[in-house]
């Protein structure tokens, strides 16, 4: 993710409010800014491809170009960073259809305005910060052990 200047990021939640007040209004400024986060990931992903040995396939799957990749330990980082990269793009593309659709800022749970600030911070965020937490809180408890015996 792009680190933003104090400066920058009040700018992009001052863009955020406007979109939320009038979608209309904000639309295609949000969807450039979209596009440069885009660019910015897309180059990411390419320079971990490059450094890792990791291409994209077809189906969209990320494999790996060398021949004893799980047994390396960097090769895993590397795959594991390259599928954030590609995770973030498609959360991006994602944030764009929702801009072009008017529901950009809207928790997809609840249905309520996503804070500005949060948007800010995590442009590709679809819940907003309660159910976030809840969503978090449900994980956490699926992944805890059983204290059964």
């Amino acid at each position: 993710m792009t680190q933003l200047t104090t400066e920058q990021s009040q700018i992009l939640e001052g863009l955020i409010r406007s979109y939320q007040e009038n979608p209309e209004s904000a639309k295609g400024s949000l969807l450039v800014h979209l596009n440069d986060e885009l660019r910015a990931e897309t180059n990411r992903l390419e320079r971990c491809e490059t450094l890792y040995g990791h291409s994209q396939t077809s189906d969209g799957n990320v494999r790996s170009e060398l021949s004893d990749a799980f047994a390396n330990t960097e090769s895993i980082k590397g795959r594991t960073l390259c599928l954030k990269h590609q995770s973030r793009i498609n959360k991006i593309l994602r944030a764009q259809q929702m801009v072009t659709f008017d529901t950009f800022g809207e928790c997809v749970e609840c249905g309520r305005q996503i804070a500005p600030a949060r948007l800010s911070a995590k442009i590709e965020a679809i819940h907003c910060i309660d159910c976030q937490n809840v969503l978090e809180l449900k994980n956490a408890q699926k992944t805890r052990p059983s204290l059964a015996f």
